[in-house]
């Protein structure tokens, strides 16, 4: 399609993965994951790379912060927070008057009860995270052969004894949600709470995200596809 940059050159500029990494590496420079210093071959060898690695650190940084030195100064930072209540996103006169040395900022807001609490039909409480082989919901972890075989499908954790009670056992499908039905297959997890399921947001394809806060539900069976 012949597409152009603002210089009138071929765009993209990369035409396989190295030369992409290369370019990657140029839009990385003077930021916190700088990558200027490292190698197409290093990604090959070794167990990782740890950034920021430039010219200032050749061989990597082991530590990141320790010259006390944060990215959260108000003229560098990426954003000023937003309120933990509302979602209200803070601007940058409110968040330099509050913070202008640029040091981690913990914040605080006190507890709110949900919006819907559990009940005799959905008794346990969703929350959802990540798995350690996948991300960015499979957008590019799933591309892994690797990655697709070591966490294929999603997954629900509850407490051993509520999945007792509930007549689960491992493999069992378990289908949740009020609005937008998922489901996958029940797991035992000592480190569950009891009435707390969890499961993982970067899920296998055909499984749709829940947001957490959706109830969970004992019924089980497979789902219909």
């Amino acid at each position: 399609m012949d597409f152009r940059d603002r210089d009138w050159e071929p765009f993209p500029q990369w035409h396989d993965p190295e030369s992409a990494f290369e370019a990657w590496k140029r839009a990385s420079a003077g930021r916190p994951c700088d990558y200027t210093g490292i190698t197409y071959a290093k990604l090959r060898g070794g167990s990782g790379v740890q950034w920021p690695r430039n010219a200032d650190n050749p061989d990597g940084t082991a530590r990141l912060y320790a010259d006390g030195r944060f990215w959260a100064v108000p003229d560098r930072c990426e954003g000023y927070g937003r309120d933990l209540v509302t979602g209200a996103p803070a601007d940058a006169t409110g968040y330099a008057a509050m913070n202008p040395s640029g040091r981690a900022v913990i914040r605080a807001a006190e507890h709110l009860e949900p919006h819907e609490a559990p009940d005799g039909e959905y008794p346990f409480a969703l929350v959802t995270g990540r798995t350690l082989y996948q991300f960015h919901t499979r957008t590019k972890t799933g591309l892994v052969p690797q990655l697709r075989c070591a966490a294929p499908e999603v997954w629900v954790e509850a407490a051993p004894s509520d999945a007792e009670d509930a007549g689960s056992a491992r493999g069992t499908w378990w289908r949740w949600s009020r609005r937008a039905e998922r489901s996958g297959r029940g797991r035992a997890s000592p480190g569950s709470a009891r009435a707390c399921c969890s499961s993982p947001s970067t899920t296998a394809t055909g499984t749709r995200r829940t947001a957490a806060g959706e109830r969970a539900s004992r019924r089980t069976g497979r789902p219909t596809r």
